[in-house]
């Protein structure tokens, strides 16, 4: 794909790819790292763009299933984490807001479950708290939160836990090489319901 734009000091973080062609997040090589989201067609065309300067890491860049994209960052290392929508006209229609008790939070992957619907899979974890905790956020392309659901992982004490997606849509929980043990998959939908888990997740 030629872009067919100056692309100059710039790093490609990740690429979506949809019936409308591609959506591509990149930032600078330069001291603001500024993200910057842009829309091509499949012959490399510009459609739009649209900078965040307001963002300093963007943790997830996922498609909604209807030709648009959730992306996720978090401004504190363990504070609140930002969910933006964008449309598939570029957009920016919605923000949600995932809050709860102190703790660091990452999104790996998403899923696609049917047109405008998809799942997040992300961390929620406490080391000092010996909170390990994996969840399940479903959204639609309009911003609405169908279910959150939130399951522990006791299967070993692992601050830097990570779910990982099989190319037959099974998700998995994975801890690495922790504490000079093996790498370890255990299945999402393995593991406990957590109730009483203090994450709350809201628009605003």
């Amino acid at each position: 794909l030629s872009l067919g734009i100056p692309q100059e000091n710039v790093y490609f973080d990740d690429i979506i790819w949809d019936k409308n062609g591609w959506i591509l997040l990149s930032r600078q090589a330069t001291a603001d790292n500024l993200y910057t989201i842009q829309r091509l067609t499949h012959e490399g065309k510009f459609e739009w763009k649209i900078d965040f300067p307001e963002v300093n890491d963007i943790d997830g860049f996922f498609s909604d299933g209807a030709n648009g994209l959730w992306l996720t960052y978090s401004p504190a290392y363990a504070g609140d984490m930002f969910f933006q929508h964008i449309d598939e006209n570029g957009i920016r229609d919605k923000m949600l807001r995932l809050s709860g008790e102190r703790r660091v939070k990452y999104i790996n992957c998403g899923q696609v479950l049917e047109a405008g619907k998809v799942v997040l899979y992300g961390t929620s974890v406490a080391n000092s708290k010996h909170i390990y905790h994996v969840f399940a956020l479903t959204l639609n392309d309009s911003g609405d939160i169908l279910n959150l659901d939130v399951r522990n992982y006791t299967e070993r004490k692992d601050y830097s836990i990570e779910i990982r997606q099989s190319t037959d849509g099974m998700v998995y929980v994975y801890s690495g090489n922790y504490g000079n043990t093996s790498p370890l998959l255990v299945p999402f939908s393995n593991l406990k319901s957590v109730e009483n888990h203090g994450l709350v997740i809201y628009g605003n």
